[in-house]
């Protein structure tokens, strides 16, 4: 994301200091183009394995949070963070949330006949399983690195 938003910013960047730079602007407009089409060709990857796993009658979803979990978990546990980066933790996990609520919104509208199921079934395990990892991750990262839970008071 980081990427995309210095794409975005060079090409405004260009267009108000430079307006008269037709080939700068257009290679930045152009590569901003390619960048958005690659994410939004990810996230609908992303979009299409969870109705997949969600979907499957196998334990293929109960793989996949246990997979995503783990690296996740593993990514950040044992690392140092001052308390600018657990707000920044905090934040990617706020965006992750409300990414895996509109999925498996799409993915309930996708699958409309059976939505009790879906809601108390897989949807559920999903956000309680994301929710879980994420409370054990910040209890790692403030144990590890002495830092105070009223610290989160602050943002």
């Amino acid at each position: 994301c980081t990427l995309g938003q210095d794409l975005m910013e060079s090409l405004y960047f260009v267009t108000r200091v430079k307006p008269h730079d037709v080939l700068g602007i257009v290679s930045r407009f152009s590569l901003g183009l390619l960048y958005t089409i690659a994410h939004s060709y990810l996230y609908f990857t992303r979009i299409i394995v969870l109705n997949a796993a969600i979907n499957s009658t196998s334990s293929a979803l109960l793989s996949m949070l246990l997979s995503n979990n783990f690296s996740e978990l593993k990514s950040s546990v044992f690392k140092r963070f001052a308390e600018q980066n657990l707000f920044q933790i905090a934040c990617s996990d706020i965006v992750e949330r409300f990414e895996l609520f509109v999925f498996i919104a799409l993915t309930a509208l996708q699958s409309s006949d059976n939505w009790s199921e879906f809601l108390y079934g897989s949807a559920t395990a999903v956000c309680l399983c994301e929710i879980t990892v994420d409370w054990i991750k910040h209890m790692f990262i403030t144990r590890f690195n002495n830092l105070d839970c009223k610290v989160y008071n602050y943002f």
